[in-house]
């Protein structure tokens, strides 16, 4: 009865998992070995009849099939019969004790008899709960083994193997109200045997970080040209509560991969497996125009590396500090008493040139020229100042000497910032702009004379000083009686 029980649980396997010629040869041997085995009258049936018409690929029926490994089926299910039949085991091997969530795992295990012996070229389905498997069947190898790989999703689940095993309970009921010579074919009962299998497994979460940078001074990611401060809020998961961590990072610059040596840390200690953290990041001056990501790395009281976020493309991690957009602006003035006129004789202009927008700690150069209005024609008159400014904005002075020459002419100064490089910065050269505009008088005024000794003329502002002389000895007089009253 086992050798019956094994035919039929194995070629059911077959037709029920397997396509096409697959399971019609199974079907068409197991069929022959059932009607021999359970046939009340061996005399009437031999199976080597269907088997020899199986070998002629005699096709009665006009099914199309080819049955020439019918017999190739026939003879396998018998010999392993003979080794397999009986109660079959599934025996999985131990977990891996280290799983981490995200860890690609491989389990492995064993199919053979209760009493030990492989089974060797036995497909078994595979099923998973927490894994993602690579394959949902697995095949034994000649020593029964098995392996299964997938990759860890939960930190909790099970990976189950099943076949379909020989059954176990097998009964030949024969026909009571047919004599047995009249119905030869008994019918068979028996149960179905799935055997399956499953082994669980834990993981942990592996310690992990996120970052979100932004501007302390109002939660973006842009910083002001002449730098700030950043908060980078790190995001963590998969620690041990109650451990010291320490979280260091440093900013790159984008476009270049490399660091920028400012950098941030921060020490910790979580009270759960997760949540959140601040890193502090102050950017100096220097930086206007670049893009800077910042990386962190998470280290345990070891100093050993647990996680990291370094991904230089994380829009997140990214902040973009402004760049200088250089401007000027000018106001002339004559040096001798501040207006915009000079005498037709000439005199000396100084120009206060407004800057913003500029690179603190490089140096620049100032140049100017004066032309006339409303024709634009360039005079010589020059005037330069070279300067390394402290912050992006400020004022610098630049001296125009305006010789003799230029009476009667609207003179406007042009003046043209250049870099180290002798590159044009920015420039401010408004033909209209009052501010920049220098009158030169016509004429110098004359100067009035003193009227001569002996003038009649003299005598006038003689006879007032006299006046005015006698009215301050007055009021002298009238302080001094006052005081002398108060102090009685």
């Amino acid at each position: 009865m086992q050798t019956l029980a094994y035919v039929v649980s194995a070629a059911s396997d077959a037709v029920l998992y397997q396509e096409g010629k697959v399971a019609d040869d199974h079907a068409a041997a197991a069929a022959v070995i059932i009607h021999d085995m359970t046939n009340s009258n061996p005399a009437v049936y031999d199976p080597e009849w269907p088997l020899a018409a199986f070998d002629d690929n005699e096709d009665p029926a006009g099914t199309g099939q080819i049955t020439t490994a019918v017999r190739g089926v026939y003879n396998t299910l018998l010999s392993d019969a003979a080794l397999y039949s009986g109660q079959w085991q599934i025996v999985w091997d131990a977990v891996p004790s280290d799983l981490v969530v995200g860890d690609s795992v491989q389990l492995s295990g064993t199919l053979s008899t209760i009493s030990s012996t492989p089974i060797p070229n036995r497909e078994l389905r595979i099923a998973a709960s927490g894994i993602d498997l690579d394959a949902a069947t697995a095949s034994t190898d000649a020593t029964g083994r098995f392996e299964v790989t997938g990759l860890v999703q939960s930190t909790s689940g099970s990976v189950t193997a099943s076949i379909t095993s020989p059954a176990t309970t097998v009964m030949m009921r024969e026909p009571v109200s047919w004599p047995s010579g009249d119905r030869p074919q008994n019918m068979i009962l028996i149960d179905d045997s799935p055997l399956e299998s499953a082994i669980p497994f834990e993981a942990e979460v592996a310690p992990a970080i996120g970052t979100s940078a932004r501007d302390q001074a109002d939660g973006d990611r842009i910083i002001p040209a002449d730098g700030g401060t950043v908060i980078d809020t790190v995001t963590y998961e998969g620690l041990t509560p109650g451990v010291e961590y320490t979280l260091e990072g440093e900013l790159y610059d984008k476009a270049t991969g490399q660091g920028t040596g400012i950098t941030g840390s921060t020490t910790f200690t979580p009270d759960q497996s997760s949540g959140t953290v601040e890193v502090t990041f102050t950017i100096p001056v220097g930086f206007a125009g670049t893009s800077l990501v910042v990386f962190e790395y998470l280290y345990d009281p070891d100093s050993t590396l647990v996680a990291e976020h370094a991904d230089i493309d994380d829009e997140a991690q990214t902040v973009v500090v402004e760049a200088y957009v250089p401007a000027i602006g000018t106001s002339a003035r004559d040096q001798a008493d501040g207006d915009r006129i000079i005498p037709a004789d000439g005199g000396t202009v100084i120009d206060t040139v407004t800057y913003e927008g500029l690179t603190p700690g490089v140096e620049y150069t100032l140049e100017g020229v004066m032309v006339e209005k409303p024709s634009g024609k360039r005079t010589s008159i020059e005037g330069f100042a070279i300067f390394t400014p402290e912050t992006s904005s400020g004022t610098v002075e630049v001296k125009f000497r305006v010789p003799s020459g230029h009476a009667g002419k609207t003179l406007v100064v042009f003046e043209y910032l250049y870099d180290a490089d002798g590159n044009l910065v920015t420039e401010h050269a408004d033909i209209n702009d009052e501010a920049q505009t220098i009158t030169v008088l016509s004429v110098t005024p004359e100067r009035p004379s003193l009227p001569t000794t002996g003038s009649s003329d003299a005598y006038v502002p003689i006879a007032l000083t006299g006046a005015a002389l006698l009215i301050a000895l007055g009021v002298a007089a009238m302080l001094v009686t006052r005081r002398k009253q108060y102090q009685k």
